[in-house]
Formats: structure tokens, C-alpha cells, sequence
């Protein structure tokens, strides 16, 4: 807090603004400085709509009557949906369980995507069957979803394979697999949210699947605004350069840079986006300092150790600290326990794949007290 001892945000709709100020307390607890709603009425000037100060949580989300510009600014920002799929462990939400009722807006991390679908697939049939064709494009073994109450009020995410009858868990599915599945629902849904975050959408994937991505990319932002991070060489080459923001630091601040064609047209006659982007020419290189520590890890209390210490330890020397468990049998989507060093080997390989970036590091974290005869 001696660093930044207030933070200031400000928001523009069109006619509608959003502004706030957030200071710190002498307790290190952050508490409003400053809250208003601005409108610019074209009938009878500018509202200021102040929220007034001291508050710890928005007095506008609180507020129990409000003025018309100022429930759209609540509606938009509530409106706001971020995602990301990076969890696709055999634990994760998305394999497992939803409740059949769960089914308005598909969440954060997917883990009501069997009632998603099930809900979308009778009064939205073609957006449906285009999500399966879409992931048989990708895998192509794929046939159908299974979806359908596995017990009172419960679903999951049943598949069956395109050239048998059998049924499938999610989990046999792989992860990348998986995140494209969310990826797909979530691009062609029918009614997408007004804005969709979506936090490295690439990881996992096959070249030719973030291909595909890119063009489901440029379709939703055709209905929606549309904000995706990445750090895809590929995904970027798929673009136009006005569609990239690159994010530079200058003099300890985040300075967000937008890209056009006639800045870059020397460069364009020679050189992709993407090679671009890989050479530095773009910038950003500031912000991608940060590099992603896979841990592969024992059991949960391994896990939680690095969550809950190494993580918070590590942020402050740009490291993603992402603890997995390791795989035990991928078959029956086990997880938990070392039996030989070839599974902890098998599982680093295969991070490694799905990672794809060279900057990435990988480590295990396992108990030496009955360590396997075979390691290291």
C-alpha cells in the first residue's frame, strides 16, 4: 500500500459512465474514495449520480431504487462473464455432477455444461447440433452428447463415440479435448453474455483446433464484446493487427497499445503477425515475464501446500504455480499415489505437449518416505 496507496478505475458506455476510487485503510482493507454513475443526457445535460465514499463494497449494487442510467450500468456490468477452462482434471467441476436446473449462463469453469446443453438442445436445436460437428471437426471419434438425468435432478456430461454404442465419461475424453467442448458451448451459444473475458483460451490445444477457435473467435464478437488473452503465437496470426492489444509496462505502469495495419505495413510485406509477435516487434515482452511452474504432485496434501505456500511465495517472482496430481491410471481417471518413476515421467510429457510453450517449467513434488526404487 506504500506503492499504490489508491486505485482508480473509469469506465465509458457511450452515454453511461462508471467511476471509482478505491484507497486503502489503515488496516490494509480497501474502501471507496470515490463512486458515481455519470450520464451524458442528451436532453438535459450531465448527472453526476454520486455515490458518495466510505463504503467497502458498491453503494450502486446496494443501492435499492435506482435511476434508469443508472441501472444500465449495473445491468451491463453484471452482464460481465469471465472464463477459463484450465482446470480439466478427473476432479475438476466440469467432470463431474451439475444439477439439471443449473442451466441459465454457463459458469466461470464449465461446471454446469451438461445442463447447458441439455437445456439449449430442444429450443435451440441447430446451435446444438453445430457445437457436436464443431467438436467432431477437432476429434473426430467424437459422435454425440449423452445428456440426460444419471440420477434425481443430476447430470454430467456424457459422450458417446461416433462409430459404437458405448457411453463415456468426460474424463475420457482428453483435456484438450475438453476445454474446446467449453470453448465451442460457450462461442455458440445462442444468447452469449454482452461481455466475455476469456483467459488463454489456446492452452491444450491442437494448431488446427485454435484455427477454429479463432473463427468461432470472430464470429461471437460479431453479437458481443469479446476479450481474450493470450499468448498464442497462432491464435494472434488469425487476426487482424487492430483486433490485438498488446500490454506494455512503462515506468511501473500497464500501458495497453492497439495495433494498426498502417503502423506495421513495411513489416506486414514480410513478416506474419505472429512472427512478429515471436521476433518482440509487437512489444509486450514486459508482461510476459511471467512463466507457468507445473508441479506435478503426490496427493491433495501436496497440492495444497503449493497452493497455499508456494504460490503466494512465488507470485512475487513471476511465477504461475499450477499443482496437478498426478495420474495414477488415465483409464479409470485416477489420481493420487506414486507407484514408478514412468508415471510421473508419463505425466510431465504429458504437460509438456499440452503446454507448447518453451518458457514453461515443470517439477515434481512427491514424499521421499517409500520413494520408488526406480528414480532418479
Amino acid at each position: 500500500m506504500k506503492v499504490t496507496p489508491e486505485f482508480s478505475a473509469h469506465l465509458k458506455f457511450g452515454l453511461n459512465e462508471y467511476r471509482f476510487s478505491l484507497r486503502a485503510a489503515a488496516d490494509r482493507s480497501l474502501f471507496f474514495s470515490h463512486e458515481s454513475a455519470p450520464f451524458h443526457g442528451p436532453l438535459y445535460g450531465y448527472t453526476v449520480n454520486d455515490q458518495g465514499s466510505g463504503h467497502v463494497e458498491s453503494a450502486l449494487m446496494r443501492k435499492p431504487v435506482r435511476s434508469a442510467s443508472e441501472q444500465w450500468v449495473v445491468d451491463t456490468i453484471q452482464g460481465w462473464r469471465v472464463y477459463h477452462f484450465h482446470d480439466t482434471s478427473p476432479s475438476s467441476p466440469v467432470m463431474g455432477v451439475c444439477n439439471v436446473v443449473d442451466s441459465d449462463v454457463l459458469h466461470s469453469d464449465a461446471s454446469n455444461i451438461a445442463a447447458f446443453l441439455m437445456h439449449m438442445a430442444r429450443p435451440h436445436p441447430d446451435h446444438y447440433a453445430r457445437i457436436e460437428e464443431t467438436v467432431r471437426q477437432v476429434a473426430p471419434f467424437f459422435g454425440a452428447f449423452v445428456l440426460r438425468e444419471i440420477s434425481p435432478g443430476q447430470t454430467q456430461l456424457l459422450w458417446k463415440d461416433r462409430y459404437s454404442d458405448l457411453i463415456y465419461y468426460p474424463y475420457q475424453l482428453s483435456d484438450g479435448t475438453i476445454r474446446y467442448i467449453c470453448l465451442a458451448t460457450l462461442l455458440l451459444q445462442p444468447e452469449l453474455p454482452a461481455t466475455v473475458i476469456v483467459d488463454e483460451p489456446e492452452l491444450g490445444l491442437h494448431p488446427y483446433a485454435i484455427k477454429l477457435l479463432a473463427s468461432m473467435m470472430h464470429e461471437a464478437a460479431q453479437h458481443t464484446q469479446l476479450i481474450v488473452s493470450t499468448q498464442s503465437s497462432l491464435l494472434i496470426d488469425e487476426m487482424s493487427p487492430e483486433d490485438v492489444i498488446v500490454a506494455n509496462q512503462r515506468d511501473g505502469e500497464t500501458v495497453l497499445d492497439r495495433l494498426d495495419s498502417e503502423s506495421l505495413g513495411e513489416w506486414l510485406q514480410e513478416y506474419t503477425l505472429d512472427q512478429l509477435w515471436e521476433k518482440n516487434n509487437l512489444g509486450g515482452a514486459a508482461l510476459m515475464t511471467w512463466r507457468r511452474l507445473y508441479i506435478t504432485v503426490e496427493g491433495e496434501t501436496e497440492r495444497t501446500f503449493a497452493e497455499a505456500v508456494l504460490r503466494p511465495h512465488l507470485t512475487q517472482y513471476s511465477l504461475d504455480v499450477r499443482p496437478l496430481v498426478v495420474i495414477t491410471n488415465r483409464k479409470l481417471g485416477t489420481r493420487g499415489g506414486v507407484l514408478d518413476f514412468a508415471t510421473i515421467r508419463d505425466d510431465l510429457r504429458r504437460m509438456m505437449r499440452q503446454d507448447g510453450n518453451h518458457d514453461a517449467l515443470f517439477t515434481t513434488m512427491v514424499d521421499l518416505y517409500a520413494l520408488p526404487a526406480d528414480f532418479p
